[in-house]
């Protein structure tokens, strides 16, 4: 079987770009990212269907206030998409997609499922693990989570050994339904993993290439917190894993200007609620002004000028993220333009708006506490 990952040498990309790359995340400073140049070529578009609720009602919907499946396409989603669709078909190894807290990383990196495909149309697994703080930061601890997050029990009894071949008969198992042998793992929160964890992740790479088995592993960091672990990378004595699995940073942002607010405003509207009528979140909640032809992206301007003016330069966010930005609209769509009738009322519409955002609690009330002497 050809090796998908020799289609890539590691060393065609030291240190000069590399390292360069990991700086930018050490010292995060603010970047316009746009869609992928190279990707242009491929032309790949993240499918646009909407999530639904795992009810058996014959109504299925999926509520906004369902923040567990709510879900949304956006430009930011889309860019994503694109990004590990190049890495997977042009045999990058490993990736970093860094993001602040919040941002809405996890829930985009989540919408790939099933969404990744070869260049010949076949489904490319994807499997994702996420981590937290513990008292053991051991390399068993790393492979103990990720054979969890395949579905298996794990006893104490079982060895690191015993963990690394369930893992990897596993992962290589789910690769052979396409040709070239991919299968994805996503790794979020590896902020919090030390360097010899990160190890354990280059030893499941081994013996899935023993397996003739292409895996890539995606790292998903909260870039607050990453600094401490992007240093340590950047030394000599971990080239090994650079090369492997950090050559490439992505930096995911949530949403930075107005065009992007009224591509997810359209999503948003778009969302179906009741999937036999097939009625959107739109028609749902403001039928009124649905039935006289307005839309909710028409709000755009008033809703960017005013988070911007009052959120996104005082408290000097980067992007506004996805987490602040659904909640506001949910507040604004369900209890204050469910009773507007006419949008061309300018100054009731930005009413709205602001007691909407206000009502977000994008501006953190700690900040109150701390201040008072």
């Amino acid at each position: 079987v050809a090796c998908f990952c020799s289609f890539f040498d590691p060393k065609a990309e030291e240190d000069t770009e590399t390292r360069a790359k990991l700086k930018l995340i050490v010292a995060w400073r603010p970047v316009n990212t746009g869609p992928s140049t190279v990707f242009a070529v491929f032309g790949g578009k993240i499918p646009r269907t909407p999530v639904w609720s795992s009810s058996g009602d014959s109504t299925v919907r999926t509520h906004l206030e369902n923040a567990a499946e709510f879900f949304i396409p956006s430009p930011m989603v889309e860019r994503l998409h694109e990004r590990v669709i190049q890495w997977t078909w042009c045999g990058y190894t490993g990736g970093v997609i860094a993001g602040s807290s919040r941002c809405g990383k996890s829930t985009a990196l989540r919408a790939l499922d099933h969404a990744i495909t070869t260049r010949d149309g076949e489904s490319i697994p994807l499997f994702r693990v996420t981590y937290g703080e513990r008292d053991a930061t051991t390399i068993r601890s790393v492979f103990n989570k990720v054979a969890r997050s395949l579905g298996f029990k794990v006893k104490t009894s079982h060895r690191s050994d015993d963990l690394v071949e369930m893992i990897c008969v596993a992962l290589a198992d789910a690769a052979a339904i396409n040709r070239t042998r991919q299968v994805i793992l996503v790794v979020d929160e590896a902020q919090i993993l030390t360097i010899q964890q990160l190890s354990g992740f280059a030893e499941i790479f081994n013996v899935l290439y023993e397996l003739h088995t292409n895996v890539v592993i995606i790292f998903a960091v909260n870039s607050d917190q990453f600094q401490p672990l992007a240093e340590q990378l950047l030394q000599k004595k971990n080239t090994y894993l650079r090369e492997r699995f950090f050559s490439q940073v992505y930096e995911f942002y949530g949403i930075q200007t107005e065009s992007e607010l009224a591509s997810c405003l359209r999503a948003y509207a778009n969302h179906v609620m009741d999937n036999d009528r097939r009625i959107s979140a739109w028609q749902w909640y403001c039928p009124a002004l649905d039935k006289f032809g307005w839309t909710l992206d028409q709000i755009a301007e008033p809703y960017w000028r005013l988070y911007d003016e009052h959120y996104r330069e005082p408290l000097g966010q980067t992007s506004w993220p996805m987490a602040q930005f659904v909640r506001a609209t949910n507040i604004l769509l369900m209890d204050y333009l469910s009773n507007v009738t006419d949008l061309e009322d300018s100054d009731y519409v930005e009413g709205c708006i602001t007691h909407s955002l206000e009502a977000a609690g994008i501006r953190p009330s700690l900040a109150n506490i701390t201040a008072m002497k």
